[in-house]
């Protein structure tokens, strides 16, 4: 497909004469005046073109706006474009990496060998990516199934999908058949602005397409180019061939896949037309009346999940508690996504109205489309007939524009009454549900449904589609659950809920006629499979916190619990925490809970985390722009879960906007209140302090983080940690002979024992600044004694850059009373003496002594850390205006915490008494 100027159809283009753009003759006139999209994105290009200074943008901006003037001019720009793609945006992307080799056919390796192969290839994958190796463990799959095995069965399969004809349609319903632009869709064609493009970049951490464009490399390009090059795709109504081509990556449904049709084929395009199509989906999804209120997926500020749950329960309930009758179908449309037919979407694009020249694009986009079927090492090129391109921002809003069609047809005088509100159908996406008060009225939709789909190439599963039918009985003042086979779809009877049938929306259980409850069961497996994984503690606390309990969320948020289920939750998890960081029980529970900026480990506590996430959800049901979810938000039912979650978070939340931060100071002033908590409360002004917690890559060894937990929490086993609740008659001195209590913060800080680590401690910290600073430009001079009147003055660095000399001490002190505090009285103890001033001035300067005490700048700042790790907040600032980087001082901070552990090390390992202050 060569670019070429636009015909006629796809907007216009000028006439040779310089008149207005051709018209067909049999075209129909509109009720409103055809809008002359050529002539708003000529004058765009125009602006762009003369409006930059393109020898200033770079990406050999100039030569790209030569490309737009031969573009204007009606020549074929298509291989200047990808030229220029290719030459200032090379390729990225090599050949796909080769699956990792599985241990099963190691014979002759020892367990220890498999043991050890077995951590390194989890650390390979948990490098190259967390998210899949999670879904790996928590799934229960020990192979590694992601990759298809790419057998012939396998291709043929696929390519029968994508390569087969869509049914002939019965009608045309084309713009010239009634279909016209309406007045609110001519935004959709209009030029792209340079601050659209700013505001609307492609999301980092995506693949790149067949042209091995990486997404930071076009995220880096100025707006003004990407604007540029998007204006003259859209004057010319199409993108080169070249980019239009994706690669089709295939996914696992199923924790075992055994079948091709187990996997979701994911295609990814290139990264240029993914941002060109993401801002065109931006202003589709902002069209208001675009889809009708049946369709809540993918829609700007809708909650389509919550309102279509929320109402799907709402007339479950109320079907039983009123006794009225009730009919729903859950169905499953097959490969909904794969098989939809292209001149359906081509049509629905028509049907909504959208402008012409939007409609040719699409047409021209799947008229000729080809992907790349990824097979492990090798591809394989097919024809694409039908379906969208899964991963394009474009494919969900025009699959909903073709289901929307479906749903529009149905007829709304047989759905369930809510109120004023008459409930049909509740549809996201190809997740589809018709309800009705009568088994004819359902039937009847049914059929009117599955025609419909029919002619747009998509057809019902009945195997996988389910009814529940609840027919009121009036004598008996109740409901009966139907079970006899009911309803037919595709020539099949659909399958009947019985009163333990399990059943799937959206993500959650429904048992019979009523949603499922929520247990413990699967978290602890997950827990436990977690657990099992060889992987590293700080590893698995990463796992646990992005990934293993948002993967509950959802089912939490909607399911049937209570308060016990969520305390057990929470019990479970503390639980599970406490073995991998081999914790003592008694730790306070703020650590768990308080965030990681605070000095915490950052774990929700579910039992309000979850009445919080449920609060937010419903209370946006009451400002529904849909009559029957605004109806459901009064309901009883509805009222009640509302009142539930607000009693859970009385004591916490005042205010639900700003909930999760009330969560978070919460937790944070409990961490603080404890005991062991309280010397890190100054933990929450600096983020050096506290970097390490997060950290769940090879920087920190497994051990060694371990024992950084142990310091920082205080959970170290003194006689006075030991002793608590139990203390009468147990002796808590110093096993050192040091009359007084043995407390952590005694051993690692003042007893005699540990004096030669503190040492050292000191030492190490004060040589890595030295070699920091020195990176930096300053000359550094180490332990220079300077004599005063008041006796001699050792600083740890003299640091001298130009006319600027640093005197910087190193102290690791405990935060009594606070850690700014000793900070200023270790710089007081340089400052406030005016004789070491000038022998520093003196000593680091060559030119005459009175010039040089006027011009030389003399600053003094402390390195202050308490032995837990944290950083007093304005050490901190004295040491960035020295140059050192957030990333030094976490090290910094680090190396405190080792010192401090090897210190408690070398208090066990000690035998020493202090002389005349031991026990007899």
């Amino acid at each position: 497909m060569n670019l070429r100027a636009p015909s006629p159809e796809g907007g216009g283009a000028p006439n040779p004469d310089g008149g207005e753009p051709s018209r067909r003759d049999d075209e129909e006139i509109t009720d409103l005046p055809p809008l002359n999209y050529t002539g708003e994105i000529r004058s765009a290009l125009e602006d762009l073109v003369g409006g930059v200074d393109w020898t200033q943008t770079g990406y050999e901006g100039a030569r790209l706006c030569d490309i737009a003037c031969r573009a204007l001019g009606g020549e074929n720009v298509s291989e200047a474009i990808l030229a220029w793609l290719r030459d200032v945006l090379p390729a990225k992307r090599g050949n796909p990496r080769p699956p990792a080799r599985d241990l099963d056919g190691t014979r002759s390796a020892t367990n220890k060998a498999k043991r050890r192969a077995e951590y390194a290839r989890a650390q390979e994958l948990f490098r190259r990516d967390p998210k899949a190796f999670a879904a790996r463990i928590f799934s229960g799959n020990s192979q590694d199934a992601s990759r298809p095995k790419g057998s012939p069965e396998f291709v043929r399969f696929w390519r029968r999908i994508f390569e087969g004809e869509s049914p002939e349609r019965d009608e045309h319903i084309g713009m010239a058949a009634g279909a016209h632009e309406e007045e609110g869709r001519r935004g959709l064609w209009s030029p792209i602005s340079v601050e659209e493009v700013a505001r609307t970049r492609v999301r980092r951490g995506t693949a790149s397409g067949p042209d091995g464009i990486a997404v930071v490399d076009w995220n880096n390009v100025p707006p003004a180019i990407a604007a540029l090059l998007f204006n003259i795709f859209m004057w010319i109504g199409q993108v080169p061939d070249s980019l239009s081509e994706t690669r089709t990556v295939f996914l696992q449904k199923t924790d075992e896949p055994q079948t091709p049709a187990d996997y979701r084929p994911i295609s990814i395009g290139s990264v240029v037309v993914r941002h060109f199509h993401r801002l065109l989906a931006s202003r589709l999804v902002a069209i208001p009346d675009l889809l009708s209120d049946f369709q809540r997926a993918f829609l700007s500020g809708v909650d389509g999940i919550a309102d279509n749950l929320s109402v799907l329960d709402t007339i479950l309930t109320e079907a039983r508690r009123k006794c009225r009758s009730l009919h729903l179908a859950s169905l499953d449309v097959s490969k909904a996504f794969d098989t939809v037919s292209h001149m359906a979407i081509v049509e629905a694009c028509e049907g909504a109205g959208l402008p012409r020249p939007f409609v040719e694009y699409v047409r021209s986009l799947y008229g000729s489309a080809t992907t790349l079927l990824e097979l492990g090492r090798r591809s394989v090129r097919i024809n694409v007939k039908r379906g969208v391109r899964q991963g394009d921002p474009l494919s969900p809003l025009l699959f909903n524009l073709v289901l929307d069609r479906a749903l529009k047809r149905l007829l709304t005088d047989v759905g369930f009454r809510l109120g004023t509100s008459c409930i049909t159908a509740l549809a996201f996406a190809d997740d589809v549900i018709l309800c009705g008060t009568t088994s004819w009225g359902l039937q009847r939709n049914l059929e009117i449904f599955e025609e419909e789909l029919r002619r747009s190439g998509l057809s019902l599963n009945p195997g996988k589609s389910k009814c529940v039918s609840l027919v009121a009985s009036g004598r008996e003042k109740k409901v009966k659950l139907v079970m006899t086979p009911t309803f037919r779809a595709s020539g099949s009877w659909l399958s009947q809920v019985d009163g333990t049938t399990f059943w799937k929306y959206l993500g959650l259980q429904f048992r019979g006629c009523g949603m499922a409850g929520c247990g413990s069961d699967d978290v602890a497996e997950c827990l436990e499979r977690l657990t099992r994984a060889p992987l590293k503690p700080q590893q698995r606390m990463h796992l646990l916190r992005v990934f293993l309990l948002p993967r509950f969320y959802h089912v939490w948020t909607f399911g049937r619990l209570n308060a016990g289920i969520l305390r057990r939750l929470d019990i479970r998890v503390r639980n599970a925490i406490r073995t991998w960081l081999r914790l003592p029980h008694d730790v306070p529970v703020g650590y768990f809970h308080a965030p990681t900026n605070a000095g915490g480990l950052g774990i929700p506590q579910l039992s309000r985390f979850i009445p919080l996430l449920r609060l937010k959800r419903f209370e946006r049901l009451a400002h529904s722009s849909v009559e029957s979810v605004r109806e459901c938000a009064r309901t009883d039912t509805a009222v009640a879960k509302v009142r539930w979650c607000r009693e859970r978070l009385a004591d916490v939340v005042d205010r639900v906007a700003d909930g999760t931060q009330s969560l978070r100071e919460f937790w944070t002033r409990e961490l603080y209140r404890s005991m062991d908590g309280r010397a890190l409360r100054e933990s929450v002004r600096e983020t050096p302090s506290t970097q390490w917690l997060r950290c769940c890559t090879r920087v920190i060894p497994a051990r060694d983080w371990l024992n950084y937990i142990s310091v920082h929490i205080n959970a170290l086993p003194s006689r006075v940690r030991t002793s608590r609740g139990r203390r009468d008659g147990v002796d808590v001195t110093c096993r050192g002979g040091c009359l007084t209590a043995e407390t952590p913060a005694h051993c690692i800080q003042v007893c005699h024992r540990t004096h030669g680590g503190r040492v050292l401690r000191h030492d190490a910290i004060a040589k890595a600044l030295s070699v920091h600073l020195t990176q930096r430009g300053w000359s550094v001079r180490r332990e220079v004694s300077y004599q005063t009147v008041v006796g001699v003055r050792r600083p740890d660095i003299v640091a001298s850059r130009g006319r600027e000399i640093a005197v910087v001490d190193v102290q690791v002190v405990a935060p009594n009373p606070s850690l700014d505090s000793a900070h200023r009285k270790k710089v007081a103890k340089y400052r406030d003496e005016a004789q070491l001033a000038t022998c520093l001035v003196r000593g680091a300067s060559v030119q005459p002594r009175r010039r040089a005490e006027e011009e030389t700048q003399v600053r003094f700042a402390s390195a202050t850390i308490s032995w837990r790790g944290v950083w007093s907040s304005e050490s901190a600032r004295s040491l960035r205006e020295l140059g050192l980087t957030d990333r030094e001082l976490a090290q910094y901070s680090t190396y405190a915490l080792r010192g401090s552990w090897m210190n408690w090390v070398r208090f066990g390992a000690s035998t020493s008494i202090r002389m005349g202050r031991g026990r007899p």
